[in-house]
């Protein structure tokens, strides 16, 4: 089956989405992700104000050219892009006859608005229950009567349980983030276009940016991991990939795009991983990268 996945973030990196997309391309699904960052269109704006704006209709009409194919569309989201999203969904409705679920932060801390409007919610990780879900659809199973741990639906009779899906504890199984850009397309100019080498090097600034842990191992009140934390009863494990996957997927994005300057681990805590991972990755990173790197981490961790 065929799953078509729209990002509203300003970052077209989106590693997260990037990694459901090829986990289910794994799995002998097909995917396209359209991105939609104001921020090629108007520079004027950014993170901090674009999900203001609603998208215009023939853009949207483009979206929905790029969808009328899918046998699912899903959208990514945050708080901030809950308009956007509702909007998006509105319009895709009225002109697609397949059903839309949204997942991302939101989605996952409040399903219950959410399905005011999608047809179906993810909550948590969703590599796992995805891949589950479109294996069912695939079989020809329809998704109202489908029962699939970590997916919501809006007529589900039963309260819900708010229950997350299942997570991938060794990171190193997941493949590579897809970067198959004959399928991906991104809001430029005005206009929904296909991605290339060099558009998408210009999009992500010339930085790669990338995740090599899941998780945080910090409960701060303030931030979305500590509520999620909570959704898995405190139970969800920070995990590392490997070293060798690491530098397996950095040398991929290097032969991609060879005007990569900089790379950029948004891993939330990047000096909490044990100090030998630390001292193994840099070395090798030094020796087989070879740009300059840059991380978050948290001050306690320094």
């Amino acid at each position: 089956m065929k799953i078509t996945f729209i990002s509203l973030l300003e970052d077209v990196s989106i590693p997260g989405l990037r990694y459901l997309s090829a986990y289910l391309r794994a799995k002998g699904h097909d995917t396209a992700l359209i991105l939609l960052p104001w921020s090629f269109t108007d520079s004027t704006l950014g993170d901090c104000d674009s999900f203001l704006y609603p998208y215009p209709d023939k853009v949207l009409e483009q979206v929905a050219e790029i969808c009328s194919t899918s046998d699912l569309v899903g959208i990514s989201m945050m708080s901030c892009h809950f308009d956007n999203a509702v909007h998006i969904t509105n319009f895709l409705r009225k002109r697609l006859q397949v059903p839309i679920i949204w997942g991302g932060i939101h989605p996952t801390l409040r399903p219950s608005e959410c399905l005011e409007y999608a047809d179906m919610v993810c909550i948590g990780e969703g590599e796992i229950s995805l891949g589950q879900l479109a294996s069912e659809m695939s079989n020809g199973r329809p998704w109202e009567s489908l029962d699939i741990p970590g997916i919501q639906k809006r007529h589900d009779k039963q309260p819900l349980s708010g229950l997350p899906g299942p997570i991938v504890r060794n990171l190193d199984e997941l493949p590579l983030p897809n970067y198959d850009l004959a399928h991906q397309f991104v809001f430029y100019m005005g206009n929904i276009v296909r991605l290339d080498s060099g558009l998408l090097a210009l999009c992500l600034g010339y930085d790669y940016r990338t995740l090599f842990s899941r998780g945080c191992p910090y409960i701060c009140t303030y931030c979305c991991n500590n509520a999620i934390r909570k959704l898995y009863g405190h139970k969800l494990p920070l995990r590392w990939r490997s070293v060798d996957n690491r530098i397996k997927e950095l040398k991929a994005a290097i032969e991609l795009i060879p005007q990569l300057r900089r790379v950029i681990s948004v891993d939330d805590s990047f000096l909490s991983q044990p100090d030998e991972s630390i001292r193994t990755f840099t070395a090798r990173y030094r020796e087989e990268i070879g740009l300059p790197l840059s991380f978050c981490t948290i001050p306690r961790s320094v």
